[in-house]
């Protein structure tokens, strides 16, 4: 792997990392009771760093991971849209993450 190629994925996995402990944080917030204007605007943050992220990685990966997982982030956004936010919409989210960075590897 070349120093550049190793860099973009130490930058790729240090974004990703920084998402999943978002997610955490959205966790937390619903735990917590935090407000529903936090909590749309992490979505919103999570849901846009994810898709400039897919735009990213779709250059190394097989086109079959990158489409399963774009479906999946596309019927969580859909779910997400329509129904309130839940602890199941942020444990796909973290699983969507999780699945993110076991194709780095």
């Amino acid at each position: 792997m070349s120093e550049d190629a190793a860099a973009r994925e130490a930058y790729l996995r240090g974004r990703l990392e920084g998402l999943k402990q978002l997610v955490g944080v959205l966790d937390e917030a619903l735990d917590q009771g935090g407000g529903e204007a936090i909590e749309k605007k992490l979505v919103s943050h999570v849901s846009a760093e994810i898709e400039e992220l897919i735009s990213e990685l779709k250059e190394g990966m097989p086109e079959r991971k990158m489409r399963e997982f774009e479906e999946k982030h596309e019927e969580l956004k859909q779910v997400a849209e329509e129904q309130p936010l839940s602890k199941t919409h942020v444990k796909k989210a973290d699983e969507l993450m999780q699945s993110l960075l076991d194709m780095q590897k």
